[in-house]
């Protein structure tokens, strides 16, 4: 995108398309570390859901907690559990009914994907100033209420 001066205002169709466009790289450049660890997005928010819970969930709960189907979350689960990130074991109440637990090896490549996602925020707010922070989460916030006031809604959060 052409360099605009900065006391020109550019219009709202291209600071939605800016925006979306810094979206996707923050989001292109953490699938691209995370690829490092071979754990995909999936695959990751469902360790970070698993490891939500005080006791082990069941498949059920996990995939109603991620609002997705048994059988995506048999698939994502069936990778997780060959790469050693969880265990399941069948309920002592009900046979029918799986327990998923976490490994040590979950857990350490869950706080190996917090710190790259640490590094990649961090790097993307590098250079900029408390005050243009404080500015940038004051627009955010005001544009966020103004699409609220138009009706906008989010789905309930699927990570734990």
């Amino acid at each position: 995108m052409e360099e605009k001066k900065s006391t020109e205002r550019l219009s709202n169709h291209e600071l939605v398309r800016l925006f979306i466009h810094t979206d996707k790289l923050h989001r292109s450049l953490i699938e691209q570390r995370m690829s490092d660890l071979n754990l995909h997005r999936s695959q990751h928010i469902m360790l970070l859901c698993i490891s939500g819970f005080e006791t082990p969930p069941t498949q059920k709960d996990i995939a109603k907690k991620l609002d997705i189907s048994a059988a995506t979350a048999t698939v994502t689960m069936k990778k997780l559990e060959q790469a050693g990130y969880i265990t399941k074991t069948t309920s002592e109440s009900d046979n029918r009914c799986n327990r998923v637990s976490i490994t040590d090896e979950g857990r350490n490549i869950l706080v190996q994907a917090k710190k790259i996602f640490e590094s990649v925020d961090e790097n993307m707010f590098s250079g900029l100033t408390d005050e243009e922070l404080s500015n940038f989460v004051e627009c955010l916030e005001k544009i966020q209420k103004n699409l609220r006031s138009d009706g906008a809604t989010l789905p309930p959060h699927k990570c734990c």
